[in-house]
């Protein structure tokens, strides 16, 4: 498995993207978001982006991680997710908290997340739990 982001446009992204709400997206006159497509070698397996507000360098959000159905269950959004916090902290050494959103009721996205070392806010977002990384804890 060759894993790795490629940034596409917001059209590319729209194309594949599952159950896609545009409610949800992040939302702002200042909020800045880079979409990107996770590929295996030359294949397409899913899409992932990641948000932040232009007067708050230091906090980013990933959202909308979603793997092709055909795909699912092979360890891509977990590539995909080490790659995109690898981006950001590569990216924007001033990063201090990466944030995601989570369904309650989606035990196996959870799981992921917490054993990347998410832990949760106690606050919600959309109806969804929120969880953050520390930066440095996403260095290790």
């Amino acid at each position: 498995m060759d894993v790795h982001l490629k940034k596409i446009s917001r059209e590319q992204w729209e194309e594949k993207a599952q159950s896609y709400d545009p409610e949800k997206m992040p939302q702002g006159d200042k909020v800045e978001t880079v979409f990107f497509g996770i590929y295996d070698e030359d294949t397409r397996t899913g899409s992932i982006l990641y948000a932040y507000d232009e007067e708050l360098t230091n906090l980013y959000w990933i959202h909308n991680i979603t793997i092709d159905e055909h795909h699912q269950g092979k360890g891509y959004e977990k590539a995909a997710l080490t790659s995109i916090i690898t981006w950001i902290r590569e990216n924007f050494k001033h990063c201090t908290e990466i944030r995601l959103n989570v369904s309650k009721e989606d035990d196996d996205a959870n799981e992921l997340y917490k054993n990347f070392g998410f832990v949760p806010t106690g606050e919600e977002l959309n109806g969804e739990d929120v969880l953050y990384l520390s930066a440095q804890m996403a260095s290790d």
